[in-house]
């Protein structure tokens, strides 16, 4: 279904690849924040988003917290399970397990009851906060490229907000973390090797959809480059664009690669033509862009628009 936020012909796959690049910049900005692997940052994640659930459901109770200094007391955090973030995450519970025993040893976080939490210093943390304020800025280049090409922009009535910086920061982790864990997702791959494998195919393209007239020859469901257009990559630019270990990402690609996700070309690695246009993909495009249209429209309604100082 055409959604209300484009203002021209079908742009759900280039509304895709600005939700896929925002994702990577988030990756990255994560582990330089926590000083940690991807996946430990991600189970980090994970555990406070879902620390902070029942308050990010109620307005009239996060709103007092969306500002830079806007940290959520420690007693308004509720414990989460390890099996909880296993599942969330697709990741094996010894594997989630055994990161959040390091976490807890970094001091990340906390076990309260039964359960996990991160606590609130851990947020207040210099790095954090550099984070948060980076975060703001990927926010508004992301609404920036997506007006540009015609979708949302005109669309929202802009409100005058405060400082929001907080609360963006949380809204991008939201996106990041629901991203990697549609429902269209191969029920066999974790959250990492689903990042391995868009970086993969998001580098692929790049070359054509970095220039806004190019990108547009490619912008609906149907528009797909052909394979002779992708420019391979190696592993090893995936694994330190990710933050992942190296030998770690090329397990993950010889898994891709086995699964027929992925093909090993002479130069490196791509997403082929004929795994993007299958059906299961088709409709990951639908639903992932329909999930970035969801975040744009949370931006706008934060006021996060095209020229708000970054």
């Amino acid at each position: 279904m055409q959604s209300p936020m484009v203002n021209s012909p079908d742009r759900r796959r280039q509304v895709c690849r600005f939700g896929v690049e925002f994702q990577l910049a988030v990756a990255r900005l994560i582990t330089e924040a926590i000083d940690r692997d991807l996946l430990s940052s991600m189970i980090l994640l994970a555990i406070a988003r879902a620390n902070l659930l029942e308050v990010a459901r109620d307005p009239a109770a996060i709103v007092d917290y969306q500002g830079m200094q806007g940290v959520v007391p420690d007693e308004m955090r509720r414990p989460v399970s390890v099996y909880a973030i296993a599942r969330e995450l697709n990741t094996p519970y010894e594997t989630v397990r055994r990161h959040v025993v390091q976490l807890k040893e970094a001091g990340l976080c906390e076990s309260v009851g039964r359960g996990v939490v991160a606590p609130g210093r851990v947020f207040f943390t210099p790095r954090w906060m550099t984070a948060a304020d980076q975060a703001w800025k990927l926010a508004v280049k992301l609404v920036e490229d997506a007006a540009s090409c015609g979708i949302g922009g005109d669309a929202f009535d802009w409100p005058a907000t405060p400082d929001v910086r907080r609360q963006v920061a949380r809204s991008s982790v939201d996106f990041f973390l629901s991203g990697l864990s549609l429902e269209r997702q191969p029920k066999d791959l974790d959250v990492t090797s689903v990042l391995v494998a868009r970086a993969i195919s998001a580098a692929n393209i790049r070359h054509l959809t970095e220039d806004p007239v190019r990108g547009a020859m490619f912008a609906a469901l149907s528009e797909i480059p052909e394979d002779a257009q992708r420019r391979p990559i190696r592993v090893y630019p995936i694994s330190k664009s990710l933050a992942v270990p190296y030998d770690t990402t090329r397990r993950i690609a010889n898994k891709l690669v086995a699964k027929g996700m992925v093909e090993r070309h002479e130069d490196g690695l791509i997403v082929p033509t004929r795994v993007l246009s299958l059906p299961v993909a088709m409709d990951g495009f639908i639903e992932f862009a329909a999930l970035t249209e969801t975040f744009l429209a949370r931006l706008a309604s934060l006021g996060v628009k095209p020229g708000v100082p970054a």
